[in-house]
């Protein structure tokens, strides 16, 4: 028997004019929700029944903050269409706006009896969709309602149901499978072009990998309702990680002027009083997101999302716990809270958490790439000092363990006494061999390739050295660089812009070490003097989250460290520390510089003289007209030298004509071209670097003192020069130069520790330099990385231990037997550790 749930008869209902409901729907879709509720209730009222016209009354009275009319018109729907799952669909969103969760909840509960009865012989597609809905509501196997309800839903009509796609996008969503997601939109605007909703799932689901697109498709959706309100919040949430406030307050009043209860609108609006820490409007934002639902958990969920975001964890926490109290089943709440508990080092909480939720959400692709993790992290081992807690695989400590703690600790040393802080709680710091497993700890979701390490605050992780996710980079720099962050993020309560902290890590960097972080280019030349590319400081965040490409995100970094050293430069250190006194204190980022430099208007204009004057003054001797397109398009080397002979000092045609003789074999013309350039623009050793061709030059010379010279140039200003280390390396070996060749190994492992060649080289500069510490250092680390021949690697350690270590030098002989047990001189060996009687 099937169950209608009816009080009433649809079959004896009055006929239907749909282009009545169809001009309501018209009017709604476009955001004339006045037009629209007036549309469905003059229609109701003259007894046009139907359902359809019910759902968008009920739609325009929600949209424009009318709870209450809602509520009456729901009760009128449910006389007629009592069982029907759209209005169950609504009904949910009708009671908890009205503050009655509980009745939300029994309501959901029952619609899905109920409703599922009704599905079974509904022959409503759209019934269909809200019927799939509100199984995944009440926690139905995501994968049953894709293959009986969905799928279903979609055979009924030869295009498929634009609302089928959406709602199949929107479960993907949900799950954070982006790609997915994007496939189920796309499947549908193909087919439905101009769908709103379809543009909305887009905008979402691209805007992590994609930003310009999910633009795109948001621009979409508002050309089509300019009164779209997800749509407005989709970018105020956009503004408020740009630290665009002015723009997220004019998108949160067009969305107040929709609906002036909106609670999300609220709810961000309090996220931006509590960033300017103007507590008496975020009382008022605050209680007007609860006012019609106190207990509302997409409220704090809505909050934490923009504080976790601002690395504000402890406050997100704060929200989150609340939320996850509130309704225990609103997941989303529950999964950030887990991620931000691992953020902020409570492990025993979160991961436990997740194990939980993973069972109740087992296609959460976040969760699922959180528990693998956590499985391979109970293989991994942990260091501790009294200041540190160093977590990586066990080869991986055994090789770089004891460096990266000793490192870490004078990092603390260094940079707390500095900035004047105390630290409450040990750091965690997790290295991650795989970059994937780095992105998932991270990010939650596997990508970020080019992310080096990441800073929560008293969490540091970041790709092992040597990794993939590394990318030949110098692990001590990129250590000191997020420790900085640790200082920073602590000592304004984390209260800082994103360019502050990530210029005082990068200033830091070139203070421990001037081969650290970034240097101008002729690339960032080119951006500061003739593109216009330089961000007013006001501006410098959103450079990294919206950043043109690649290297405009770069440039960013330097940029930003180049405002601090124009601030400490000018101001003193001492301003920058007051500074970062005032953002703890709750003082807005521009207040902050204000009192402490001058305002921000005039900080920009100064800075920006400075940029250019600092620019300039590189290459100051060159000219840099850009060659014309069709130049470089043919590279003919004649019509090079000929734009040379109108542009003499040009650094490109100098450097391309350089670069031809060279590969032609004219050294000396070559030589002579790129001494003009690097008398000129000195700094420049990126890649790329004029100094690199003179060492090919003067090695295809036999010049190997003149060729040391110019790599030993490229090594002390860039520690990330890899293939100039190794080049020192022979070429410091075949002079014996052997406190050069360790010099130039320590270099190279500080880039990649896990090649055994610069410890092969190290152990024997240390033992011609009679540096037993050093030897030792390098014969343990060429064991642990199999060296070919360990039988010598264990010999050497127990002649250098022999005095010292006694016993661990009987452990080496032996093991040295064992791989050569006809090993002469660990047999003599062998003969005296006996006879010094520490067998």
């Amino acid at each position: 028997m099937t169950l209608l749930f009816l009080l009433g008869d649809p079959s004896k209902l009055p006929a239907v004019e749909m282009t009545e409901t169809a001009h309501a729907r018209e009017a709604f879709d476009v955001g004339n929700y006045a037009e629209a509720i007036k549309r469905s209730a003059a229609a109701i009222e003259e007894g046009r029944l139907d359902v359809g016209l019910y759902v968008i009354y009920i739609e325009s009275l929600l949209a424009t903050g009318d709870y209450a009319a809602g509520g009456e018109q729901l009760a009128k729907a449910e006389r007629w269409y009592g069982g029907n799952p759209r209005l169950y669909l609504l009904a949910k969103s009708v009671h908890e706006m009205n503050g009655a969760p509980e009745k939300a909840q029994a309501v959901q509960k029952m619609n899905y009896r109920a409703g599922y009865s009704y599905g079974l012989s509904v022959r409503d597609s759209k019934d269909l969709v809200a019927l799939g809905r509100i199984m995944l509501l009440n926690g139905q196997e995501p994968k049953k309602v894709m293959n009986e309800i969905y799928k279903r839903a979609m055979g009924m009509h030869e295009e498929g149901l634009p609302e089928a796609y959406a709602a199949m996008g929107d479960l993907a969503l949900e799950k954070h499978d982006y790609a997915l997601a994007a496939k189920q939109y796309q499947q549908g605007l193909k087919k439905f072009p101009g769908r709103s909703d379809l543009h909305f799932g887009l905008a979402r689901a691209f805007m992590p990998s994609d930003p310009e697109e999910s633009a795109r498709h948001i621009q979409a959706v508002l050309e089509k309702n300019t009164n779209h309100t997800a749509a407005l919040l989709f970018l105020v949430e956009q503004h408020i990680d740009y630290e665009h406030y002015d723009q997220a307050e004019a998108g949160i009043a067009q969305v107040l002027a929709v609906n002036a209860n909106h609670p999300i609108a609220w709810a961000y609006q309090y996220v931006i009083d509590d960033l300017r820490n103007d507590s008496s409007a975020g009382e008022a934002s605050l209680a007007n997101a609860r006012k019609k639902w106190e207990n509302n958990p997409a409220v704090d969920y809505a909050i934490a999302k923009k504080l976790s975001r601002k690395r504000r964890f402890t406050e997100s926490v704060k929200h989150l716990e609340r939320a996850a109290e509130n309704d225990p089943s609103f997941l989303p709440a529950r999964a950030l809270l887990a991620q931000d508990l691992l953020r902020l080092g409570r492990e025993d909480e979160a991961w436990p958490m997740i194990e939980g939720l993973q069972e109740l959400d087992s296609y959460n692709v976040i969760l699922y790439n959180l528990l693998r993790l956590s499985d391979r992290l109970k293989g991994y081992r942990t260091l501790t000092n009294e200041h540190f807690i160093v977590r990586m695989e066990n080869r991986e400590a055994n090789i770089l363990g004891a460096e990266a703690l000793a490192f870490l600790e004078e990092a603390y040393q260094v940079l707390n006494h500095k900035y004047g802080l105390r630290l409450d709680q040990p750091v965690l710091v997790e290295f991650f061999r795989e970059q994937q497993d780095f992105a998932v700890r991270t990010l939650g979701v596997p990508g970020g390739m080019g992310l080096l390490g990441a800073c929560f605050g008293s969490l540091i992780t970041m790709n092992s050295p040597g990794s993939l996710g590394a990318l030949e980079n110098n692990w001590k720099a990129v250590l000191w660089h997020e420790y900085c962050h640790v200082v920073t993020l602590t000592a304004t309560g984390n209260r800082m812009p994103r360019w502050l902290s990530e210029g005082i890590s990068v200033y830091e960097e070139w203070e421990r070490n001037p081969g650290w972080g970034q240097r101008l280019t002729p690339t960032y030349r080119r951006m500061v003097l003739q593109d216009e590319q330089l961000y007013p400081i006001s501006e410098l965040s959103s450079a990294f989250l919206k950043p043109k490409s690649e290297i405009h995100f770069m440039f960013a970094y330097y940029e930003s460290a180049l405002v601090v050293k124009y601030i400490v430069d000018t101001y003193g250190f001492d301003a920058l520390r007051r500074i970062l006194r005032d953002l703890e204190a709750g003082v807005p980022i521009n207040p902050a510089l204000a009192s402490n430099t001058k305002p921000i208007h005039l900080l920009d204009d100064d800075f920006a003289c400075y940029m250019y004057d600092y620019a300039g003054e590189h290459g100051a001797d060159l000219s840099w007209e850009t060659p014309p397109s069709a130049l470089v398009e043919t590279w003919k080397l004649a019509d090079f030298q000929d734009w040379l002979t109108e542009y003499p000092d040009n650094f490109y045609g100098l450097y391309e004509v350089a670069v031809a003789a060279v590969e032609a074999g004219d050294f000396s013309q070559a030589e002579k071209m790129l001494k003009r350039i690097r008398d000129a623009y000195p700094d420049y050793v990126d890649g790329g670097n004029v100094y690199e061709l003179l060492a090919r030059v003067y090695r295809e010379t036999d010049q190997p003192l003149k060729e040391i010279e110019v790599l030993e140039t490229v090594a002390q200003r860039n520690a990330g020069a890899l293939p100039a280390f190794q080049r020192l390396l022979d070429l410091h070996i075949a002079a014996e130069n052997w406190s050069a060749v360790a010099a130039n190994a320590r270099r190279v492992t500080d880039i990649d520790p896990y090649q055994l060649a610069p410890y092969r080289s190290l152990a024997r500069a240390a033992e011609a330099l009679n540096d037993p510490r050093q030897a030792i250092y390098a014969y343990e680390r060429m064991l642990e990385l199999d060296s070919e021949d360990p039988a010598g690697a264990h010999y050497h350690l127990a002649r250098l231990y022999k005095t010292t270590k006694p016993e661990t030098a009987w452990r080496h002989v032996l093991d040295a037997l064992t791989e050569a047990p006809r090993y002469r001189k660990a047999h003599r060996l062998f003969a005296e550790l006996r006879k010094g009687g520490t067998e």
